[in-house]
Protein backbone atom coordinates (compact mmCIF):
# COMPACT_ATOMS: atom_id res chain seq x y z
CA UNK A 1 0.00 0.00 0.00
CA UNK A 2 1.31 3.60 -0.97
CA UNK A 3 1.57 6.31 0.90
CA UNK A 4 -0.82 8.17 -1.10
CA UNK A 5 -3.75 4.98 -0.84
CA UNK A 6 -3.18 5.33 3.24
CA UNK A 7 -3.75 9.23 3.14
CA UNK A 8 -6.45 8.82 1.00
CA UNK A 9 -7.84 5.70 3.70
CA UNK A 10 -7.45 7.80 6.26
CA UNK A 11 -8.77 11.32 5.31
CA UNK A 12 -12.35 9.05 4.05
CA UNK A 13 -12.00 7.90 8.08
CA UNK A 14 -11.44 11.00 9.27
CA UNK A 15 -14.31 12.83 6.83
CA UNK A 16 -16.83 9.73 8.18
CA UNK A 17 -16.18 10.71 11.59
CA UNK A 18 -16.93 14.13 11.40
CA UNK A 19 -20.09 13.28 9.50
CA UNK A 20 -21.12 10.89 12.21
CA UNK A 21 -20.24 14.13 14.35
CA UNK A 22 -22.44 16.40 12.91
CA UNK A 23 -25.45 14.15 12.75
CA UNK A 24 -28.48 15.65 13.90
CA UNK A 25 -30.35 14.06 16.79
CA UNK A 26 -32.85 12.00 15.68
CA UNK A 27 -36.39 12.57 17.73
CA UNK A 28 -38.22 9.78 18.52
CA UNK A 29 -41.61 8.87 16.01
CA UNK A 30 -44.71 7.77 17.89
CA UNK A 31 -47.66 6.15 16.41
CA UNK A 32 -50.95 6.02 17.20
CA UNK A 33 -52.54 2.69 16.27
CA UNK A 34 -55.98 2.48 15.99
CA UNK A 35 -58.08 -0.89 15.82
CA UNK A 36 -61.89 -1.16 15.50
CA UNK A 37 -64.64 -3.92 15.87
CA UNK A 38 -68.18 -4.09 16.90
CA UNK A 39 -67.77 -5.38 20.23
CA UNK A 40 -63.77 -4.46 20.99
CA UNK A 41 -61.88 -0.99 20.18
CA UNK A 42 -57.99 -0.85 20.92
CA UNK A 43 -55.57 1.66 20.84
CA UNK A 44 -51.92 1.85 21.02
CA UNK A 45 -48.72 4.39 21.20
CA UNK A 46 -45.69 2.83 19.29
CA UNK A 47 -42.51 4.68 19.53
CA UNK A 48 -40.24 4.10 16.45
CA UNK A 49 -42.15 1.29 15.09
CA UNK A 50 -40.42 -0.89 17.91
CA UNK A 51 -41.48 -0.29 21.52
CA UNK A 52 -45.00 -0.51 22.68
CA UNK A 53 -45.44 2.78 25.29
CA UNK A 54 -49.21 2.10 25.65
CA UNK A 55 -51.78 -0.57 24.21
CA UNK A 56 -55.56 -0.22 26.05
CA UNK A 57 -58.65 -2.39 24.87
CA UNK A 58 -62.28 -1.80 25.86
CA UNK A 59 -64.64 -4.32 24.95
CA UNK A 60 -68.04 -4.94 25.01
CA UNK A 61 -68.02 -9.10 24.98
CA UNK A 62 -69.58 -9.04 28.82
CA UNK A 63 -72.71 -6.86 28.14
CA UNK A 64 -73.20 -8.78 24.82
CA UNK A 65 -73.08 -12.00 27.12
CA UNK A 66 -76.06 -11.07 28.76
CA UNK A 67 -78.07 -10.28 25.15
CA UNK A 68 -76.70 -14.27 23.81
CA UNK A 69 -78.47 -15.67 27.01
CA UNK A 70 -81.88 -13.66 26.47
CA UNK A 71 -81.67 -15.83 23.03
CA UNK A 72 -80.69 -12.41 21.07
CA UNK A 73 -78.05 -13.55 18.06
CA UNK A 74 -75.77 -12.00 16.01
CA UNK A 75 -73.86 -8.58 16.33
CA UNK A 76 -74.62 -5.49 18.78
CA UNK A 77 -72.62 -2.51 16.95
Amino acid sequence: MTNLTREAGQEQKNKTEQQQKEAPVMKPVYILAIETSCDETSVAIVENGKIIRSNVISSQIETHQTLWRCGAGGGFP
